[in-house]
């Protein structure tokens, strides 16, 4: 896959992260494991903390990140009739890891430091030599050649997280926390692909913006889709491209009204954390 595809990723905390009185980390995480038969890449998002829990869920999400594209690189994935099987696998070995690291600590209540630590959704892309697979737990937005789709939000914005039923009980079905399969398609077809955490789901509505910080050479420069991140070369030839792009976007600006002798601020665009990975053809060379 290293021949044919290129990819690049970025994650950025949200405004709603950096309110005074609030200055939670980067709850989000992701992580790419490539070789030339198969390309996995793993976006994983914390619980924010509603409900009393999610208080240090980065350490579940990067986590969940590492040990879901670990049993993703080594399942068969030639074997279609037998991936939704082979899915409930690879959620029972996550779990199975979680738990034995779970009894390596003294903790006073298992549960709770569960609902603390554990809680994240995950969201993979999947790229073989016959055919491509997106699958999740949870919410999240991913985009196939251009076309975007949003999982969720889920009633009450609880999503399913992969440890309910697992490791902690939880009103939420237990059926909804198993792997769901969002897309197969053939490699063959495939031009550009993206995952993202849940927070890239407000470029639907902030593209039309502008950015906080006007950059000298391009005035009234707007934040623009989401597609801007698998269609700019930039993205590829810089692996911290996204990362600043994202940074830009997000960054909180003041400005004096000398009239009211006030200092007004301009927040940045993307409340919740945002994490991306991009995927592309690589392009062909020219004769």
């Amino acid at each position: 896959m290293k021949k044919i595809f290129e990819w690049s990723a970025g994650s950025i905390v949200g405004t709603d992260h950096r309110k005074p009185f609030v200055w939670k980390n980067n709850q989000d995480a992701f992580t790419v494991r490539e070789s030339d038969n198969c390309f996995v890449a793993v976006v994983a998002d914390g619980c924010g903390g509603g409900n009393g829990g999610g208080l240090y869920s980065e350490l579940g999400a990067r986590l969940g990140a590492h040990l879901a594209a670990g049993v993703f690189s080594r399942i068969d994935w030639t074997d279609e009739a037998g991936l939704q099987d082979a899915l409930l696998s690879v959620r029972a070995e996550i779990i199975a890891s979680l738990t034995r690291l779970l009894e390596s600590f003294a903790v006073e209540s298992r549960s709770q430091f569960v609902v603390d630590n554990f809680l994240f959704t995950l969201l993979a892309l999947v790229i073989t030599p016959e055919k491509t697979f997106v699958i999740g737990v949870g919410d999240g937005v991913y985009a196939v050649n251009g076309e975007v789709t949003h999982i969720g939000p889920f009633p009450g914005n609880e999503p399913p997280y992969l440890v309910y039923g697992g490791l902690v009980k939880s009103h939420i079905s237990p059926e909804l926390c198993d792997f769901a399969i969002h897309r197969i398609l053939p490699t063959a077809e495939l031009q550009s692909a993206c995952i993202g955490t849940d927070g890239a789901g407000d470029f639907k509505k902030i593209s039309g913006l502008s950015m906080p910080v006007q950059l000298d050479s391009k005035k009234n420069e707007l934040v623009g889709p989401l597609s801007q991140f698998w269609e700019g070369e930039q993205f590829f030839k810089n692996p911290e491209a996204i990362r600043r792009r994202l940074n830009l976007i997000n960054n909180s600006v003041s400005r004096p009204n000398w009239e009211t002798k006030e200092m007004n601020i301009e927040n940045g665009r993307l409340k919740d954390d945002t994490t991306l990975v991009v995927v592309r053809r690589r392009p062909q060379p020219k004769d």
